[in-house]
């Protein structure tokens, strides 16, 4: 076979499309599924409602059966790689240490299958398939979710646009004594002394009249 120059011809040829689950090439991929589904009420919902209001869109999830080899030497493989990018020499059982540590990662990664690419994915479950005649390659099931990353922004505000607030007045106490005012409290001491003063007088004339 001749050698192909030409860079469509390579295209033509080997293909270009990589699929990756992160940085990791997919060496086969045999089925891709997206799974799109929404949460809908299970109450009745009344004549010209709003239907999009009855219903929550819920994260879009993704399926991938692949398979992941042993490096292929081949010119047809090494091509494929060479143009896509994906060329690396790891065996199958470092793509699957590969794999698993993306799942125990706490960080988001993209997930690029038959020119689609899926941002924001995590790995929600690995089912491999390891049987006597798969036993030189990886035959795995991976379930993936796409998970909404926000960021958090923090603003300064200037203390004086700040509301303050009021002090509650302290409410006082009031006795009966404090309720009397200083008048009625000097007239009914004085009052009481003149009528001490009287007695005592009247009993010092009755001592004198018959002590006398």
């Amino acid at each position: 076979m001749p050698f192909i120059t030409n860079k469509q011809e390579l295209k033509d040829y080997f293909g270009l499309n990589a699929n990756l689950i992160g940085e990791l090439p997919i060496d086969v991929l045999t089925s891709v599924q997206p799974i799109h589904n929404w949460d809908v009420t299970e109450y009745p919902v009344e004549e010209g409602f709003d239907i999009t209001d009855a219903r929550i869109k819920k994260p879009i999830g993704l399926v991938l059966d692949c398979i992941f080899t042993d490096p292929d030497f081949s010119a047809r493989s090494a091509g494929k790689a060479a143009l896509n990018g994906t060329w690396n020499t790891d065996s199958w059982q470092d793509k699957r240490d590969k794999l698993y540590e993306y799942s125990d990662s706490e960080e988001v990664i993209d997930v690029l299958v038959d020119g689609t690419q899926y941002e924001s994915m995590v790995i929600t479950n690995i089912d491999p398939n390891r049987v006597a005649s798969t036993s030189n390659a990886y035959f795995v099931k991976i379930e993936l979710k796409f998970i909404r990353v926000v960021a958090s922004k923090i603003s300064d505000v200037d203390e004086s646009q700040i509301p303050k607030k009021k002090k509650a007045k302290k409410k006082q106490k009031h006795t009966e004594q404090d309720k009397r005012t200083a008048p009625e409290a000097n007239e009914g001491g004085t009052q009481g002394y003149q009528n001490q003063s009287l007695a005592s007088k009247a009993t010092e004339w009755l001592a004198g009249v018959f002590g006398g």
